[in-house]
């Protein structure tokens, strides 16, 4: 609550002190650090890297750990309209850039060690290129349990038992996920699209960009050239703490009690 006043508070003065940012948002429900979105002005090509360079050089913000750029008039406050609109609009050959070997937000654990990490920035500039699948009627893989669609594109599946030195390539080629930009593999794919909450959650706090985002890629000079999907392995990984769930117990008391606890 803290956090989102303090952002609601201080947002009109992004423009001021960064003059490319119309408006910019990081995401209480993934721990404010683990996902940013931001509306920016592009007046020429590629300009926009200029833009996320600035936002994750200031302060807090450094330590950003997934950052979302657009220029469409969008809100950036909706997850769903957010990720569908990067689907729609980003080219993973040069849109999509991985920042290795990082330092990172004290409590984000999964980089290789305490405040070590990496990031990535999703750049969704111009016109829309393509139309995305709204539901999932391919053939699943013996795998794989449940899939799920958090929005168009965006496809979340489960079933796959986590193992260290795992290789994923084989989910890329498969034809029917290479319909859809964005795969999500978690531990529980109904649950993690129930709701915005569960979906940044489980997502962006559960993966390390350049350990556990996976892609065909080809290295041209000093530039590496994505190719859809993209996988994000967003699974719990043993080297992870355990997540702490309230009893139901304890759910129920607060819930009875919860006008009290901000009656005023």
């Amino acid at each position: 609550y803290i956090g989102n006043y303090l952002q609601k508070l201080l947002s009109p003065l992004f423009p001021i002190v960064m003059p490319q940012v119309r408006d910019l948002h990081t995401f209480s429900e993934a721990g404010f650090h683990c996902i940013a979105s931001a509306k920016i002005r592009e007046r020429y090509e590629k300009e926009a890297l200029a833009a996320a360079f600035r936002i994750l050089g200031e302060g807090q913000l450094s330590l950003t750990k997934v950052l979302f750029l657009t220029d469409q008039d969008i809100d950036i406050r909706n997850a769903k309209e957010l990720i569908e609109t990067t689907l729609s609009t980003f080219r993973p050959e040069c849109d999509l850039k991985i920042f290795t070997k990082t330092s990172q937000d004290t409590l984000d654990y999964s980089g290789p060690k305490l405040n070590r990490g990496s990031k990535v920035v999703f750049f969704a500039m111009g016109k829309k290129k393509r139309d995305l699948l709204q539901s999932f009627t391919g053939t699943l893989l013996s795998c794989i349990k449940n899939v799920e669609l958090f929005c168009p594109g965006c496809l979340v599946i489960d079933g796959l038992k986590y193992e260290k030195n795992q290789s994923l390539d084989f989910l890329l080629e498969h034809a029917d996920f290479q319909q859809y930009p964005l795969v999500i593999l978690t531990d529980d794919a109904k649950k993690t699209v129930e709701s915005q909450l569960e979906f940044l959650w489980t997502t962006f706090t559960r993966f390390d960009p350049a350990s556990d985002i996976y892609s065909k890629k080809t290295l041209s000079g000093h530039h590496i050239s994505y190719s859809f999907p993209i996988l994000i392995d967003a699974r719990m990984k043993p080297q992870y703490p355990k997540e702490l769930v309230p009893s139901q117990e304890v759910k129920e008391y607060v819930d009875a009690h919860w006008e009290e606890y901000f009656s005023n």
